[in-house]
């Protein structure tokens, strides 16, 4: 009998959900992971869509303003915090909330800030940045900063192919886990 340091008196093989539920959750770390690895040339605009989406929290209410830009550069990032500009939200966190939820954090950051503040949204990174309305205007017009234009929105694929996991993976790039099942002790 094959025995492991760590198991347990009497080794049992996990129900086949547990197996199912391992596999998916596998198969939805693979895609976050791709997630990460999300730039402009591998942004659709479902991508974009999600990333830049505001939903009212409060019946009745608009939405925190918000202005989609590029991700910067270090030029435009140097341009953003020398204009009094502060990263609020970073990327990862902002893409985990829902729409409302995004609105409700905008509405609750904007609270201890000028009125005249607007936040960027940084595509594809999803960096949220507070910044002074006139000088969003004045980094746009100087090109220190970048706006997602209509036309370049338009652009943005239905879909792209996107590299597969780098190991464990099957043909179609879904990330598999082995499950090993020791002999049991009766």
């Amino acid at each position: 009998m094959h025995r492991h340091a760590l198991s347990l008196r009497r080794a049992v093989s996990p129900p086949l959900g547990v197996i199912a539920v391992a596999l998916v959750l596998a198969c939805a770390g693979a895609g976050l992971a791709a997630a990460d690895k999300l730039t402009e040339d591998n942004m659709t605009k479902k991508d974009f869509d999600q990333i830049t989406d505001v939903q009212t929290s409060e019946v009745g209410k608009p939405t925190a303003t918000t202005v989609n830009v590029h991700n910067f550069d270090a030029a435009g990032e140097k341009a953003v915090t020398d204009a009094h500009g502060a990263k609020v939200v970073k990327g990862k966190e902002w893409k985990g909330l829902t729409p409302t939820e995004r609105d409700k954090r905008l509405k609750a950051l904007k609270k201890g800030l000028y009125d005249n503040i607007v936040f960027l949204i940084e595509v594809p990174s999803g960096n949220i940045w507070a910044v002074p309305d006139v000088d969003v205007t004045r980094m746009v017009t100087d090109k220190s900063i970048k706006r997602w234009t209509g036309e370049e929105e338009a652009k943005l694929p239905a879909a792209v192919k996107r590299d597969p996991s780098p190991s464990h993976s099957d043909r179609n790039g879904t990330r598999l886990e082995r499950a090993q099942v020791r002999d049991r002790d009766d």
